[in-house]
């Protein structure tokens, strides 16, 4: 956790040095998220590199609380949580975000964590997929202890042989084999 936080804050000064932007420029921010107290936890911590007064509860719900949503449901998603909690985010915030800028921390092994924004583009909200991610979540199926190891576990082969994966319910379409270095996809039945 130090970690990440020391990442964090590194990651913000040497952004905001760059950019010349500053917290308040913000409508919402996005972090990865390992679990959603880390998250917290970096929020307040930002707050404090950037030389902003520490937040009440609901400073801090509004400009964290709905991208957190998922990740309370799924948690860990590893590369994704950053994006799982973006769509968290579209999906569940009350407030049109078109043409306001999010803050984004990203995360990863090794120590590397940068920091970065975007700007909403008005009329996002045609393009969500709300229904479908509530789908998913609500149609997750459980994996035994021995799937999760499978998958865990799996390695794709680099020396061109052949190499057929393990069919699990995935989504719509999922990754069958590799054969020839040539990766193979099928659609779920």
């Amino acid at each position: 956790m130090r970690v990440y936080i020391a990442a964090l804050e590194e990651s913000w000064r040497q952004y905001a040095a760059q950019s010349k932007r500053a917290f308040k420029d913000f409508a919402k921010f996005l972090y990865h998220l390992p679990f959603t107290k880390m998250a917290e936890k970096a929020h307040v911590r930002l707050r404090r590199a950037a030389g902003q007064p520490a937040a009440g509860e609901q400073d801090h719900a509004r400009e964290i609380g709905e991208s957190l949503r998922y990740n309370r449901i799924t948690g860990n998603t590893y590369t994704a949580s950053m994006y799982e909690g973006m769509n968290s985010l579209f999906d569940t915030c009350p407030d049109d975000l078109g043409g306001q800028r999010i803050g984004m921390f990203s995360y990863g092994s090794g120590c590397m964590g940068e920091y970065f924004s975007g700007v909403v583009r008005p009329g996002y909200r045609g393009h969500l997929l709300s229904e479908n991610h509530r789908n998913l979540l609500e149609n997750r199926a459980e994996l035994t202890y021995q799937q999760y190891e499978d998958i865990f576990r799996l390695g794709i082969p680099t020396d061109g042989r052949d190499h057929a994966f393990a069919e699990y319910r995935t989504g719509h379409f999922r990754l069958a084999g590799v054969n020839q270095h040539k990766r193979t996809y099928e659609q779920v039945k």
